[in-house]
């Protein structure tokens, strides 16, 4: 029974230690993420920067014309000749091409979810934007230097305006340009900073 006694005395006096006076408010601190975090995010934004969407022209289907036709460069004596793509080449390249977008389509959703569930993932975003301007140097036309939010912008919203393609292709180019703004109105959302940085 003195055993008995003595633990639940601890366990009053670990509850009455653990809990907060009433009246008092709590200071909302401020956790360094696990690396492992970080890790991810730092690796889907990477993803992200590093797809350039395919030309338009790429993923539309025609008739047989020059845009259609491909220049061997391996060729001899440094002379290209045309090779026509097949109908089932243009269909592998087509299924890549919307694989690719369907990829970077989940990454974005996946960011977005990240920027809103987690504070803390707007400053790794926030860093990691600044890294690659740095990288990428000099200042670009119309005085912009290119980082995640640029290359977002430049890259993935215009993507969507296209004249004729098919349904499946123009689903995923629509998906993409939501997603990406998606994206930027989380990153609004939770930094005057990245507000700063895309507007």
């Amino acid at each position: 029974d003195k055993d008995r006694a003595d633990k639940e005395k601890s366990q009053t006096s670990n509850e009455v230690a653990t809990t907060t006076p009433p009246g008092s408010t709590k200071a909302k601190v401020y956790r360094k993420p696990p690396q492992s975090f970080i890790g991810v995010v730092e690796l889907l934004l990477d993803s992200l920067c590093n797809f350039v969407p395919p030309p338009k022209d790429d993923m539309v289907e025609g008739d047989s014309t020059s845009a259609d036709m491909d220049i061997d460069h391996a060729s001899t004596k440094g002379k290209g000749k045309a090779v026509a793509t097949t109908p089932a080449e243009k269909k592998a390249i087509s299924q890549g091409m919307s694989a690719s977008l369907a990829k970077i389509v989940f990454i974005l959703k996946l960011l977005s979810e990240m920027l809103l569930m987690y504070s803390s993932s707007i400053h790794i975003i926030l860093r990691r934007d600044a890294e690659i301007k740095s990288l990428r140097g000099p200042q670009q036309k119309g005085g912009q230097v290119g980082g995640i939010f640029h290359h977002i912008l430049r890259k993935f919203i215009p993507y969507s305006r296209v004249m004729k393609e098919k349904k499946s292709e123009s689903d995923w180019r629509q998906k993409l340009t939501s997603r990406a703004n998606q994206f930027l109105v989380g990153a609004s959302v939770r930094s005057a900073e990245a507000r700063k940085r895309i507007f």
